[in-house]
């Protein structure tokens, strides 16, 4: 092809330089271009049909009928023979070796060219002077049809001719295009009338709008297929526009005496001039710059709002072309899960870089700025959702029966407005999303896995969590660096088998582990252990790190709340052991009531506290996400539905940070109730001290008894009122404990209220039920 077109451009130049000889480089620099226009003009190009017409009329005129009627058959027989490749050659070769060259100027007068070429008012045009050359012999004056109209100044047909040239975007004898100023400029050599010259130029503005739309068109922009698919509908409706002026040029040469006028060019260039117009505003608005994609897409649909229908109707048209790239991609991602969108122009985007653990919450996403005007945010997030099923399903499970409703979408997509385009999208969401969360829920046991947490990380199964604060608190009192995790691992199994755990499935037991968190220094083992559970495969879209992490934090918050329970539950049995044989000590009756009482108020704290976590919390949030999760529609459903239940448990639970306040003062009641169970520790050891003394101090007296010697020492006192004062610090410790624990259930209270939460003030209320705390306060 491209030696073709170097032969080519050799052969106008020899033939620039036979025609023209002594011209210098930038005469013939002219006719070459000069040329090349003519040669590219449409209006120039003739068919077999034309010319046959041609002969015919030629034929009629002479008052040969009947060699018109002969040659019109001979016409439809060589048009026939499959040998004749070009037929119009033929015929235009037959005419001019069968007439003399008054009838080939008659023919050249019938073609486009005559009233521009064949006239003396420019003899220097070097255009002029080649096709006068090449097309006929030299004719001093353009013959007059009768009923031409000279009040011009200049033969009319002439003028049309000529802006038939300009519309065209080619120089002709009285008009010509200046790219200096952008605009087309009457020939002030000529002698046309002030009007016609007016609507000559108002009909060159087709040219000037051909021009730009070409321009526009022809320019390297914004790689897309969007932008491709534009370009090639307003390349189609430049090649419209040549049809048209085919038609004007047939009407030009007709047989009427009048032919085309100005005036009637003008009337019947009117539509065309508006579409022209249209075109070229389409093409500024949306080619010029570096919109690409749904972008585009939606800056062509403004055009389409248009109040006038014809304008609305062809932008709709523009718009159903230069969209369908993206009507394609989206009828793949829905189907087939596929994304091939190189220049980023489909509304749905694709991460590589994630993960396949974040292959359902990161990898494909919305982008908002190529979302068309069009398809609202609800269609293209069912959009998004049905081909992110597709992929999640094929890269889990590897295959996928295809979905129904293809030939429903296509029609939709074919059909006008895209009707029915929201119920294809909906039906073909709803089946990719059902088999989804079939494949989630059935093989893979999502609701299993979070049944398992809410039993084991929210302390659910009662009877081993009690077991493991059992079995685990001599290990977990040690300081946090010292403890391994395959002894706490060993004492989770041995906790499993002896409750009613070991029923559970195997697959879940076996995802149940120990984890430690990162130590600080001073840090104890109650500080740093949680339990941990596996998850792994599809379920991880749903339960992510994030999830986890709370899942975590609430593990720590009510496990720090259970042994609380079951450390004053300790306290309360090793104090029950001795009570009875320190009851017989004096001085410590009043301490150890109030040690009774005060472990009695820390109790009743904890356990309305715990009973409000679990019950009013946990329980009823969970009851909610099952409800929610039932009427889930999609995944997104239901991870939203988990991430509520997390998240109303974590805010309920005091892990927000709003009632952080509420937190760290329920972690200072905490750790008063560790202190009280070390001073009454330390409390009952005296006593028991104090008791094994006074025995030993019984027995040896009655020894001395037995033995005739005095039962008492001389030089000492009796041991209980030797020993009476050492119970004063601990006493002391005992008291300012009370006082401190009322005090911070005081100040716990308090901030309930100024909260304002309606959950937490029910706590409040069962907390002082009997209003002790607030005359305390009253009374403080």
């Amino acid at each position: 092809a491209m030696a073709a077109e170097r032969k080519r451009a050799r052969l106008i130049q020899e033939l620039c330089v036979r025609l023209v000889p002594g011209s210098n480089d930038g005469e013939l620099g002219q006719l070459y271009q000069h040329s090349l226009k003519i040669l590219s003009s449409h209006i120039a190009a003739r068919n077999d049909l034309f010319i046959a017409n041609t002969v015919k009329r030629h034929l009629s005129r002479a008052g040969r009928t009947a060699d018109a009627a002969e040659f019109s058959e001979l016409y439809n027989q060589l048009a026939q023979m499959p040998v004749l490749k070009n037929v119009a050659a033929v015929l235009q070769f037959l005419h001019d070796v069968g007439y003399d060259a008054s009838g080939a100027a008659d023919l050249q007068q019938d073609g486009p060219l005559d009233s521009v070429l064949f006239t003396e008012k420019h003899p220097s045009d070097p255009g002029l002077a080649l096709v006068r050359a090449v097309s006929a012999p030299p004719m001093p004056t353009l013959a007059i049809s009768p009923g031409e109209n000279t009040s011009y100044g200049v033969i009319e047909s002439a003028l049309v001719a000529d802006v038939l040239y300009a519309i065209q975007g080619i120089n002709g004898r009285f008009i010509t295009f200046s790219e200096a100023d952008d605009r087309f400029h009457i020939n002030s050599q000529s002698n046309i009338a002030r009007p016609a010259g007016d609507l000559m130029l108002k009909l060159a503005e087709l040219g000037w709008l051909f021009r730009r739309l070409g321009a526009i068109v022809a320019q390297p922009a914004a790689p897309g297929l969007v932008a491709q698919a534009l370009r090639g509908a307003l390349q189609r409706e430049r090649a419209e526009f040549f049809r048209l002026l085919a038609v004007l040029e047939a009407q030009l040469h007709a047989a009427q005496p009048a032919g085309l006028s100005l005036r009637r060019l003008a009337v019947w260039t009117l539509e065309p001039l508006h579409r022209l117009r249209l075109l070229t505003a389409v093409a500024e608005r949306c080619l010029a710059g570096e919109v690409k994609g749904g972008a585009l897409a939606a800056s062509l649909h403004k055009f389409t709002l248009h109040g006038d229908e014809a304008y609305a109707a062809v932008a709709g048209a523009l718009l159903h072309e230069a969209t369908a790239p993206l009507w394609i991609q989206l009828f793949r991602w829905i189907y087939e899960g596929e994304l091939d969108d190189r220049n980023g122009e489909f509304f749905v985007s694709e991460d590589s870089a994630a993960e396949l653990d974040e292959l359902w919450a990161r990898r494909y996403e919305l982008r908002a700025e190529m979302l068309p005007a069009f398809v609202d945010a609800s269609l293209a997030r069912r959009v998004l959702l049905a081909g992110k099923a597709i992929v999640f399903i094929r890269t889990h499970q590897g295959a996928i029966e295809e979905l129904p409703g293809r030939a429903q979408l296509r029609a939709a997509i074919e059909a006008p407005q895209h009707a029915g385009l929201d119920a294809a999208v909906s039906a073909a969401y709803l089946h990719a999303s059902s088999r989804l969360l079939a494949f989630v829920r059935g093989p893979h046991r999502l609701l299993d896995h979070i049944h398992a947490l809410r039993r084991y990380l929210l302390l659910g199964q009662g009877d081993l969590i009690r077991h493991l604060l059992d079995v685990m608190s001599p290990e977990l009192s040690k300081p946090a660096d010292t403890l391994m995790t395959h002894t706490l691992t060993a004492l989770l199994d041995g906790a499993i088998r002896a409750t009613n755990a070991q029923f559970d499935d195997a697959d879940i037991l076996r995802r149940l582990d120990v984890r430690l968190l990162e130590a600080s220094p001073g840090d104890l083992g109650w500080d740093v252990f949680t339990l941990d559970y596996h998850i792994d495969g599809p379920v991880r879209a749903v339960i992510d790190a994030a999830a986890m992490g709370r899942y975590y934090a609430l593990f720590t918050f009510l496990w720090r709340v259970k042994r609380m329970e079951h450390m004053l539950s300790g306290a309360w049995q090793s104090f029950m052991a001795v009570s009875r044989s320190l009851a017989t000590v004096q001085g410590l009756a009043g301490p150890l009531h109030l040690c009774n009482r005060l472990r009695a108020e820390m109790l009743h704290f904890i356990n309305q506290v715990q009973y409000y976590f679990v019950f009013e919390v946990l329980e009823c949030s969970y009851a909610d996400f099952l409800q929610d999760a039932a009427r889930a529609h999609d995944l997104d459903d239901v991870i939203a539905a988990h991430n509520r239940f997390l998240q109303n448990v974590c805010q309920r639970a005091l892990l927000h940070r709003d009632t952080q306040p509420l937190l760290s003062q329920l972690r200072s009641i905490c750790d008063l109730v560790v202190r009280f169970q070390s001073i009454q520790d330390a409390l009952c050891q005296e006593g028991v001290r104090e008791v094994a003394r006074r025995d030993y101090q019984g027995a040896r007296t009655y020894g001395r008894q037995l033995a005739g010697r005095w039962a008492v020492p001389a030089a000492g006192a009796a041991p209980s009122e030797a020993k009476a004062a050492d119970f004063g610090p601990h006493v002391e410790r005992l008291q300012q404990t009370a006082k401190t624990f009322q005090d911070m259930v005081g100040r716990f209270l308090a901030l309930i209220a100024q909260s304002g939460s309606g959950s937490l003030r029910g706590l409040s209320y069962r907390i002082d039920f009997n209003e002790f705390y607030t005359h305390q306060a009253a009374r403080r």
